[in-house]
């Protein structure tokens, strides 16, 4: 598997943060209960399937947010 970093200015860096965080953490897991703290991905290219359209729908604002930054990536 291929991993890449992503290197963002500060106020974006911290802006694509509190996205990922939205619908990685502050949401509830599917049985209603809170996450536990854990790893955090981002697929720049991929959108898990999810029955929750408002957190697929955050994925895909995160990923158009930071596409400008990835411009240099060969997919």
């Amino acid at each position: 598997m291929d991993y890449r970093c992503l290197v963002l200015p500060i106020k974006e860096a911290e802006i694509a943060a509190q996205m990922n965080l939205e619908y990685a953490y502050r949401t509830k897991k599917r049985d209603g209960s809170p996450k536990k703290p854990n790893k955090v991905w981002v697929g720049y290219n991929y959108v898990p399937e999810t029955k929750d359209k408002a957190k697929k729908q955050s994925m895909v604002e995160e990923q158009e947010f930071v596409k400008p930054f990835i411009n240099n990536w060969d997919f």
